[in-house]
This record gives C-alpha cells, sequence and structure tokens, in this order.
C-alpha cells in the first residue's frame, strides 16, 4: 500500500508534475489552481508537493469556530479563505490581497471550491488613498516594503485599516503581509479579536520590532499557543475580548 505522505508517493508526485503538468492540487478538500498566473513555479511546486500553508491550516483547523467571523490580511491564492469558508460559509468571511495578480487566482480559487468570500482588492493602512506595492518574481513576497531590487513598484488602493475593521468586526485575524505587521498593528484596534494567527518577518522588519509585537499582543491581553505555533507563525488568543 502507498501512503498518501509516504516517500513513494512524493516521488510519483514529482514525477507527475514534471511530465503530467496537472492544473490543480488539493490540500485539506480545497482544489487549487496551481497553473494561474499567480503561482510562480516555485510556489506550484511548493503547493503540489509539500503541504501548503501546513502551520496556518493547522491553527484553522484547530481553532476556527462556527460563531467566528474570519478576516484574512494577506489571502496569497485564497487557500485558507477558501479553507475558512468550506467550515464556516462565505458570509463569515472577508480576505485582503494587493497583488491583482494574486487576486484573480483568490477568485479562480473560490470558483473551483464553490465558496465567495467577500474579497478586497488593496491593502488595509492609515487612512483611505494609495500606497506603493512592491510585487516581486515570488508573488508571495510582495510587500509594502521593498526587499529587492528587482522587485516593481506599482500603485495600490489604500482603505483606512480601522475603518474597515469596524465594518467587518473580525473575531478570527490572520495575517500575512511579508513585514507590513509592524505598522498595521501599531495602528488598528484589536477590540473584539480573540484569535490571531500571524506570520511575523524577523529577517524584514528586525528582531527589535518582532519583540515589540510581542509585548504589544500581550500587554491587550493575549497569551502566545506555542503548540499551535510553528516557525514564523504565532497563535495568539485571550478569553475575554473587548467589545467593539
Amino acid at each position: 500500500m502507498i501512503k498518501k505522505d509516504g516517500r513513494t508517493m512524493r516521488r510519483l508526485k514529482k514525477l507527475r508534475l514534471k511530465f503530467g503538468k496537472p492544473l490543480l492540487a488539493e490540500n485539506s478538500g480545497v482544489l487549487l489552481p496551481i497553473s494561474s498566473p499567480g503561482v510562480s513555479p516555485s510556489l506550484r511546486r511548493a503547493i503540489y508537493l509539500d503541504p501548503y500553508e501546513a502551520h496556518e491550516r493547522k491553527v484553522v483547523l484547530n481553532k476556527l469556530t462556527k460563531d467566528d467571523v474570519v478576516l484574512e490580511l494577506g489571502a496569497g491564492i485564497g487557500f485558507i479563505s477558501t479553507l475558512c469558508a468550506k467550515q464556516i460559509g462565505s458570509e463569515r468571511v472577508f480576505a485582503v490581497e494587493a497583488n491583482s495578480v494574486m487576486a484573480e487566482t483568490i477568485k479562480e480559487t473560490y470558483r473551483l471550491n464553490s465558496v465567495l468570500p467577500d474579497l478586497t482588492c488593496g491593502l488595509l493602512g492609515k487612512g483611505n488613498g494609495e500606497d506603493v506595492f512592491y510585487v516581486e518574481a515570488n508573488f508571495i513576497s510582495s510587500s509594502t516594503l521593498q526587499r529587492s531590487s528587482s522587485s516593481k513598484p506599482t500603485n495600490v488602493r489604500r482603505y483606512d485599516a480601522r475603518e474597515f475593521m469596524q465594518r467587518v468586526k473580525p473575531t478570527f485575524l490572520i495575517c500575512d503581509i511579508e513585514g507590513g505587521e509592524q505598522d498595521l498593528l501599531e495602528y488598528i484596534s484589536l477590540d473584539g479579536v480573540k484569535k490571531l494567527c500571524i506570520e511575523l518577518h524577523p529577517h524584514v522588519i528586525g528582531n527589535e520590532a518582532t519583540s515589540k509585537i510581542f509585548q504589544n499582543l500581550l500587554e491587550q491581553g493575549f497569551y502566545c499557543d506555542f503548540l499551535l505555533s510553528s516557525g514564523k507563525v504565532f497563535f495568539f488568543e485571550r478569553a475575554s475580548p473587548v467589545g467593539f
């Protein structure tokens, strides 16, 4: 018998990826369009061969409940927001993505899985307006911070983060914005948020800034669940969030 996650299956998948050129991958019951323009060759390989977004997926599968309202910042290809929508319904899931190329891939992911979370193309920040967004060759590494000399600056719409949070009223915030988390968390209010899954980027913002994020979250009544946290992905929770 060939184990689903065994070496033989991985070898077979490598061969299928190389010679069969599959159009879709499946992860935790979610179909992913790995041939879409928003999926780079390296990302395509990672999605098809490995447990994609394994840390975030683990948090969602363990902590998401039917009464949650999810807001995902940095939606990538739409995997996590789709996984959430399949569990609690599309009307309770909101996603934000700044890269317009990725946004089209997200819409295709939603279509493939018959879900329709509320997708906003743009980014959250201080005040309404425009920001420069730096698009990397590996789209999921794109950021409001210029991380490489080869990145391409593009203007994107900025929505006031405080107003956006007040409108959506998320209880579960999922954040992976490639270094932008420092400025965002300093500006927004987390009142009403009781669960936070965040990928931190000390290699981008530095250890001191990353430590301040931890300190600020602890001061707001969050604690870190280290058993559910892995790598640079951390899960914070508080039992009694402050209401809106």
